[in-house]
């Protein structure tokens, strides 16, 4: 101070950004930047702003009217009218600027500031979830309550009709009753979240909690993969070795099958989300989705994110690419043996049995294959959200309802639980 300078370090400031009360964190707008300085500066400046108070007024221009001693920012407001009534009278042609916090620092790059700003780990993200005025909103959401709701009374019906119903004590139905468990468990970990998001018009949602619904979410879905696979396998010795059906498929092997299943699905899903989990999270915590899904995640990480692509390639090989070849087989088959089945009401017969599982197997690979295998460049994200929609809320709800209303046995179970009841 006494050679007329400060040193650089006292100098130096962090500027820091906090987003605005009620608005997302989508754009710099919604930011309120601070400066946070050195507190020997802050004292030194606090002393030299105390002296020059008295003097100030007669330095800064007359039309600087706010924080100056004896101005008001009402002057800048009067004089605002003032100039639209002189520019209206005249009919001049003029331009009016409003310069707000975000143009205040326009010498900061905001890329920059948001860089340096986020630094530090993330602990949570901001789902901004379905954007829109609050009536859409409201709208959407009784929407997809009742078929939240509709979703969950169907699965469990299934489930209790499978377990109480002796006619339905057989592998096609217990494969169908676990497949029921992996859709309540898929809806449940994301529908009411979703519906809270919707309710707030975006939520934030902590690093651990955005993780734990993902790592369900893979659980359910990868475990589903398995099940419709092993649908497949069912329905093909059930039509191609019908004679020996009995004594392939066993209750023991059914038990051990399904076991395997839920095995695989939560292994798989936690080296995934073990691999993605160590990824660094430091710039903007906005995810535009309903929820913490993979491809916004990746878009939103700091760090590379091609170990993690790599791993999802490989584990896609034993989850994806290998049940479908086994699927494909066993429907190529199928087909083969209905079509030298010489009867038509047979051949029917026979086709009927594997057709729900032919119909679900298609909607869940072709909902998967159009989010994450076939390219969304150039795709909005309202497309993104409504095609995963289908495959996290939709394809729950239609499981059931093509299991129950295109299968005899259920109906015919559901008839005498009522009866039964009365």
């Amino acid at each position: 101070m006494d050679q007329g300078s400060i040193h650089e370090e006292i100098l130096q400031a962090t500027i820091v950004t906090i987003p605005k009360a009620g608005k997302p964190p989508t754009t710099p707008a919604n930011f309120r930047p601070i400066s946070l300085l050195n507190s020997d500066l802050r004292i030194f400046t606090k002393i030299i702003a105390y002296r020059l108070l008295e003097v100030l007024p007669t330095v800064i221009h007359n039309d600087q009217v706010g924080f100056t001693k004896g101005r008001s920012a009402t002057d800048g407001t009067r004089m605002i009218q003032n100039l639209l009534e002189q520019i209206t009278s005249s009919r001049t042609p003029s331009l009016l600027l409003s310069l707000d916090a975000e143009k205040a620092f326009d010498r900061v790059h905001w890329g920059f500031a948001f860089e340096e700003n986020n630094l530090t780990a993330i602990i949570d993200f901001f789902l901004t979830g379905f954007q829109g005025n609050c009536y859409v909103r409201n709208l959407l959401f009784c929407f997809l309550f009742v078929v939240f709701t509709t979703t969950i009374c169907g699965n469990l019906l299934i489930i209790t009709l499978v377990s109480i119903s002796k006619n339905l004590h057989t592998p096609m139905y217990f494969f169908i009753s676990q497949l029921s468990i992996s859709d309540i468990l898929l809806i449940t970990d994301i529908v009411p979240n979703m519906l809270h998001i919707l309710l707030h018009n975006g939520e934030t949602i902590t690093f651990m909690g955005c993780f734990t619904q993902f790592y369900f979410f893979c659980v359910s879905e990868i475990s589903e993969c398995f099940l419709l696979t092993l649908m497949s396998y069912d329905r093909y010795v059930a039509i191609c070795d019908p004679l020996h059906y009995a004594s392939i498929i066993t209750r023991f092997l059914c038990l051990k099958l399904v076991a395997v299943c839920w095995f695989l699905g939560f292994l798989i899903s936690l080296m995934n989300i073990y691999r993605q989990s160590t990824l660094t999270f430091c710039g903007p915590n906005v995810i535009d989705h309903f929820f913490c899904d993979l491809i916004p995640l990746l878009e939103i990480a700091c760090s590379d994110t091609f170990a993690v692509q790599l791993q999802i390639s490989l584990l896609g090989i034993p989850v994806l690419v290998i049940p479908i070849i086994i699927i494909i087989a066993c429907y190529v088959y199928i087909i083969s043996a209905i079509l030298t089945i010489p009867s038509n009401i047979s051949r029917h017969k026979a086709f009927s049995t594997c057709s729900s599982h032919l119909i679900v197997v298609s909607i869940f690979f072709w909902t998967i294959f159009s989010v994450y295998i076939i390219p969304s460049k150039g795709q909005s994200s309202t497309i993104s959200k409504v095609l995963s929609l289908l495959y996290t809320v939709f394809t729950p709800f239609i499981n059931p309802i093509i299991y129950s209303l295109r299968n005899k046995d259920i109906k015919k179970a559901v008839n005498e639980a009522i009866f039964k009841h009365r």
